[in-house]
């Protein structure tokens, strides 16, 4: 069912029905705002607050029915094979600025980064997918994604080119990592100076602490970790398990150190892993 059609179903529908008892959500109406109800509208307490709990619960239909189509779209992307530079050199045609796109639920819209010159490109393949104007943007960068970048589990990463965090666990479109380290459209490089090879593509924090990074293609995605003069680790899961080789979690912060022990937070991968439908990395 399209968004507009809901929209006129909803407008149409939402007035027939019976005032009930209020709801839990409806029992933190502000006295103020009641008494304007009351005034306004001729509702009594029990009228108003099952009015506001249905307003609110059909605001969240019509924004995840809107998400849904911006996924769609961002499929729909995926499927075109939008053609990628190999190096930062190869960008003489506006088709090939185009250094990611995303979902962003804040927003809820489709971002697009671009570089200035394929600004009209990103608007094009925005209006090719069936986005209106209103469902989808265009931010311009000023440089595109380095290529031919190795990650794995444990190493450093620079946020924007200022802050610094550790990569997670490897997935097969990206990384994940703590969502504390960066919000969604950030961009990350290898050194504090090097060029950008991914972007977070989500992120959650502090009600959470947990994010993921899709990496450019061309990016070497290792299902190791980092041993730091102990060699490659490899992951060979993510099952929950006290001592062992699977994959637990990203580190979210605490006492510890990795040279004298102490207390630390992590937040459980597999939980990043369902949150974004994302694919571990095993060696």
């Amino acid at each position: 069912m399209e968004l507009t059609r809901f929209l006129a179903a909803l407008a149409v529908f939402l007035p027939t029905f019976v005032y009930g008892a209020p709801t839990e959500a409806g029992t933190t109406l502000h006295p103020e705002m009641l008494a304007a109800m009351k005034r306004d509208l001729g509702l009594d307490a029990a009228q108003a607050t099952a009015r506001v709990a249905r307003e609110a619960a059909a605001a969240e239909i019509i924004e995840q029915l809107t998400l849904s189509k911006l996924e769609e779209a961002k499929l729909a992307l995926d499927n075109l094979n939008i053609e990628q530079p190999q190096t930062l050199d190869s960008t003489e045609s506006g088709d090939t600025g185009i250094a990611s796109y995303y979902v962003d639920v804040e927003s809820n819209k489709l971002v697009f980064e671009a570089l200035f010159g394929s600004v009209a490109h990103a608007k094009a393949l925005a209006k090719e997918v069936g986005l209106s104007k209103s469902e989808f943007e265009v931010r311009t960068v000023q440089e595109l994604p380095s290529t031919f970048v190795t990650v794995r589990g444990g190493d450093a990463y620079y946020i924007n080119r200022c802050g610094r965090c550790s990569v997670g666990f490897t997935v097969t479109t990206g990384f994940v990592t703590a969502g504390h380290c960066g919000s969604t459209g950030d961009n990350v490089s290898a050194t504090l100076t090097g060029p950008f090879y991914g972007s977070f593509a989500g992120s959650s924090f502090p009600n959470n602490d947990l994010a993921w990074v899709r990496t450019i293609s061309g990016t070497t995605l290792l299902g190791y970790i980092n041993g730091y003069g102990q060699g490659n680790l490899p992951i060979s899961g993510s099952i929950a398990a006290s001592i062992g080789a699977s994959a637990q979690g990203v580190t979210s912060g605490g006492s510890g150190k990795c040279a004298s022990g102490g207390l630390t937070y992590f937040q459980p991968v597999n939980e990043i892993l369902a949150v974004y439908g994302l694919t571990l990395v095993r060696a």
